[in-house]
């Protein structure tokens, strides 16, 4: 459940704060003295950018391990500048719209192991890269592709919301939640439920959710849903309890499936079913707390299904967090 640590870069004063953050909290990881040296150019060019072209904006940053060989940076550069909508032009070497040698996104591209641009004139630009410090060493076969952005309110240094991810057989298992308020106490709520899910094998997610609640009736308590992608039946089931959305994506069109009323430590229904739903191919699961704002849709995002799920993510949080609390978006497709 790693969140994201957020950069503001406003104007030239905090580029040398992030810069140097970034490569501190790089440095305590597995990555050699050559890759901290591409992180940190990346993190320069993107700086630079923010300020030449996006009129500021912000930097997501998170450090993870990806399995016992490997770890991972990811970043998400975000900005609501006049955006461009030549993306293969303005990747080329050479081209600048401010009379520099215009290197900065072709550079960061050849630089990083994943990278993925979104921009819109008129609403900004996204940018998602990540860099491994090795090649992860399990070459299992994915069968979903999930992607979370969790960032704390402003201020806090860490935060209430948070997912997990287990694979169970054939069932991929998918939690959740945001801890009551914000700061340390619903942080580890969320924790809390976290440990719960990893290490208890229950296969009904109505049921995990009365155990999550019996377990945690000492703590501050969460809203949180589950959904289960049982691969072998080809469908999803889902459950929650509180104000986290889950949203089901077929192409353009969606279906909504919302949490009972209560709240998981203090009080849920006595009944609690869940909602059985067909999986297909590409289909798209979005989570999304209480922090994102309703009435967000992916159509008003044209060709965005074409993106990483992160930039799917991200464009969600760019338009629609509150910024007054905790914000959770979690993307996840079958693959």
């Amino acid at each position: 459940m790693d969140s994201f640590t957020s950069y503001p870069i406003t104007d030239r004063s905090f580029v040398a704060y992030a810069k140097r953050e970034i490569h501190l909290l790089s440095s305590k990881w597995r990555f050699s003295d050559t890759q901290l040296a591409e992180i940190d150019l990346i993190v320069s060019e993107l700086c630079s950018n923010l300020i030449k072209h996006g009129g500021g904006g912000e930097i997501l940053v998170r450090l993870m391990q990806r399995d016992r060989n490997s770890d991972l940076l990811e970043v998400i550069c975000i900005d609501n500048g006049k955006g461009f909508d030549d993306a293969a032009k303005m990747m080329r070497d050479g081209f600048s719209t401010t009379q520099t040698l215009g290197h900065g996104l072709g550079s960061i591209y050849r630089l990083s192991d994943n990278f993925q641009l979104l921009s819109r004139v008129d609403w900004g630009t996204l940018l998602y890269c990540c860099k491994q410090s090795s090649r992860p060493g399990d070459s299992t076969k994915r069968k979903v592709d999930i992607k979370a952005v969790c960032v704390p309110k402003q201020a806090e240094t860490v935060c209430g919301d948070g997912y997990e991810v287990k694979v169970k057989g054939s069932v991929t298992q998918i939690l959740m939640g945001d801890g009551l308020g914000h700061g340390p106490m619903a942080h580890e709520a969320m924790e809390g439920a976290c440990t719960i899910f990893r290490e208890t094998d229950i296969d009904d997610p109505s049921e995990m959710i009365r155990q999550l609640h019996q377990e945690l009736r000492k703590s501050r308590g969460l809203v949180c849903s589950l959904a289960y992608l049982d691969h072998r039946k080809n469908e999803w089931t889902i459950c929650g309890v509180g104000n986290i959305m889950s949203r089901i994506y077929t192409g353009i069109t969606y279906k909504n499936y919302m949490g009972y009323n209560g709240v998981v430590g203090m009080n849920i229904p006595k009944t609690l079913n869940n909602s059985i739903v067909p999986a297909e191919k590409n289909q798209r699961l979005i989570m999304c707390s209480d922090g994102i704002r309703s009435g967000w849709d992916l159509s008003k995002y044209p060709g965005i299904l074409r993106y990483d799920n992160a930039i799917i993510a991200a464009s969600i949080l760019k338009d629609f967090s509150r910024k007054t609390d905790d914000t959770s978006v979690l993307v996840a497709s079958i693959l």
